[in-house]
């Protein structure tokens, strides 16, 4: 509401970083409604409503700010994922400067609709496309909440009391499969998206190295989502913060005889965070000036990831998501 007062959106920028901490460890807790339609139990697909990546479109963004389409916020959330959400936000919030992100053949540039606006407007339009998002990702993020909620679509409910008459989970396995089959978004979107693609590990960066490709380039947060998408799996391996008694998956390890396991992956998690936690640049500059480091990451990330999909599965009996079958790293 006050776009030209820099010091507020200081303050608007600090609370996506806030948001955004949060997010990234529920981006790992794809069960049920946030997941992708047809890929999980109970799958409503409003994740890519709060948080696109890796479709992120900054072109996109850009011609939506032309359309002013954000300005009907009701009609504004059957627009496509990729304007949507906290990368779109990141953009928004972060970007400088009066140009945009579209090719010069695009229709905004090509047409003079871009440069038609000043720099006082483009500032404002940025502003107020912010507030529809920042509305439009409580919306989605309720909409989780009450599908959760017992006294809403009381999913909550549906998994607790797998194996004991409900309609989605009818057996308890069918409920460790769902719980872990989330647990794989560290193998495959944080490490061979997140880290592998801009550090040049993949064969998806047909260059040295591809800095563009990190998550994270207006507010150089990559590092950081990785830390709390590592805090999410442990959220979910444990049962809870390290050190709160809980049940987790290391006790249900445990209770079938592989308490060495059990140890080894709670290890493994202490030992990725203690490489994450000290480093203090963009993973932008890193994969260009300290290819080391982000070997690093990666190699923290392999440990776990290996284990994950061979010995975890296998000792209790689970399956590996589609998207993880055929994986030859």
């Amino acid at each position: 509401e006050a776009p030209a007062d820099s010091d507020l959106r200081t303050a608007a920028q600090q609370s996506w970083s806030d948001a955004m901490a949060v997010w990234q460890r529920a981006d790992v807790m794809q069960v049920g409604p946030a997941a992708p339609c047809c890929d999980a139990i109970g799958a409503a697909d409003i994740r890519d409503m709060i948080y696109s990546w890796p479709i992120t479109n900054p072109c996109r963004v850009d011609q939506e700010l032309v359309e002013a389409n954000y300005t009907e916020r009701a009609a504004f959330r059957t627009e496509p994922p990729n304007v949507r959400g906290f990368d779109a936000l990141e953009y928004l919030l972060f970007v400088d400067g009066d140009q945009n992100s579209c090719q010069f053949t695009s229709t905004i540039n090509r047409d003079g609709l871009w440069a038609a606006l000043s720099g006082d407007e483009i500032r404002d339009r940025r502003a107020a496309y912010s507030a529809t998002l920042a509305w439009d990702i409580r919306q989605s993020a309720r909409a989780i909440q009450d599908a959760w909620d017992p006294d809403g679509g009381d999913f909550v409910g549906e998994l607790v009391r797998a194996g004991d008459g409900t309609s989605q989970f009818p057996t308890l396995q069918s409920a460790f499969n769902a719980i872990s089959d989330a647990m794989f978004w560290l193998e495959k979107e944080v490490k061979d998206i997140k880290v592998a693609v801009p550090s040049g590990i993949s064969i998806d960066c047909s260059e040295d190295v591809c800095p563009e490709e990190v998550e994270s380039p207006y507010a150089n947060q990559s590092f950081q989502n990785i830390v709390h998408n590592v805090e999410g799996f442990q959220l979910l391996f444990l049962g809870a913060e390290p050190g709160i008694p809980a049940f987790g998956f290391d006790d249900y390890l445990t209770a079938v005889g592989s308490q060495d396991l059990a140890e080894e992956m709670a290890e493994q998690l202490t030992v990725i965070l203690a490489v994450l936690e000290p480093i203090d640049v963009s993973m932008a500059d890193a994969v260009v000036n300290d290819r080391q480091l982000v070997q690093d990451v990666y190699d923290a990330l392999k440990g776990l990831s290996d284990v994950l999909k061979t010995e975890f599965i296998s000792v209790l009996d689970l399956e590996l998501p589609n998207r993880a079958e055929g994986d030859n790293d």
